[in-house]
């Protein structure tokens, strides 16, 4: 039963997860907001990844079933890392039309 209440949670911050992005990729033209999106990701992304590993423990100590800890236990981290990625291109992009704009 532990793992219910664990796996919720994590299933409803990961589905806000995939939605913010999805929704900032469509946000192209307007940079700025996009910004914002991702940082909210960022945000999320890292209550997650402390959720997953801070509850680690709990949730296999006390299950009786062997689960392995496999690779998509750090898919989490992967797209943290692409996330700020993508936050620094996405600025240097910003900074880049702006420097244009001042050049007219």
């Amino acid at each position: 039963q532990m793992n219910r209440y664990v796996f919720i949670p994590l299933t409803i911050i990961l589905l806000m997860i995939i939605i913010l992005v999805i929704y900032s990729i469509f946000r192209f033209e307007q940079r700025l907001h996009q910004l914002k999106l991702i940082k909210i990701c960022i945000f999320i992304n890292i209550i997650m990844v402390a959720g997953i590993f801070l509850n680690y423990p709990k949730i296999f100590t006390d299950n009786p079933i062997r689960i392995e800890f496999g690779a998509g236990a750090y898919f989490p981290l992967i797209s943290l890392v692409l996330l700020v990625v993508a936050y620094r291109y996405i600025m240097k992009d910003e900074k880049l039309v702006r420097s244009a704009n001042r050049l007219r």
